[in-house]
């Protein structure tokens, strides 16, 4: 019924994944966030792998889309997901304004372009962004952001913003980003186990 839902899986390679794993356990203060369970799960990245580009393949067949985030530069992550989650915030609210209380149902997207899903493969993991870049666009798009959740609740359109990715590509980190630009009383993080 207009709720605007936006999926982004994070993607980082084997090699970082590892890269991560060995940084997180040099330091006692976070060594108890890479468990047994996480290396056996590194040594079956090439089945995770497989699995994961099925279903992201499988999502964008069933008309639900997944936005993936090359995740191994932490700026780049954060601007792509700011981006994305600004433009499709103010195409529904332009769409709201210009629909006049048009319902959706439940399976149109009407404002949300289904863009193809690349394989994983495709994805180019050297993505980054300068610096000085990145904090300039970063204020823009929190600022953006701020003003866009206020528009959202005084028109009442909900939001849902999930995600996915491998173990330590930097999820949590980004939803501290994202978060950061809200006002706390609008938004809920809900953790999901495996």
């Amino acid at each position: 019924e207009g709720t605007v839902i936006l999926r982004f899986f994070l993607h980082i390679s084997e090699k970082e994944q590892k890269k991560r794993f060995e940084r997180l356990e040099e330091d006692k203060a976070t060594r108890w966030r890479v468990t047994k369970r996480d290396w056996k799960r590194h040594k079956q990245y090439a089945e995770y792998y497989r699995a994961f580009d099925r279903m992201l393949e499988k999502s964008v067949e069933a008309g639900l889309p997944w936005t993936i985030v090359e995740a191994h530069d932490r700026r780049f992550a954060a601007a792509k997901v700011y981006r994305t989650v600004v433009d499709a915030l103010e195409r529904a609210l332009r769409e709201r304004e210009e629909g006049a209380g048009r319902k959706l149902l439940p399976y149109e997207y009407g404002h949300i372009r289904l863009l193809p899903v690349p394989r994983l493969e495709e994805v180019d993991l050297g993505a980054s962004i300068e610096k000085e870049e990145y904090r300039e666009e970063l204020d823009a798009l929190q600022h953006r952001l701020f003003d866009l959740q206020n528009r959202l609740y005084r028109k009442k359109i909900p939001l849902v913003l999930a995600y996915e990715g491998w173990d330590a590509a930097g999820k949590g980190g980004n939803i501290r980003r994202i978060t950061k630009a809200l006002d706390p009383r609008g938004y809920e993080v809900v953790p999901i186990s495996a």
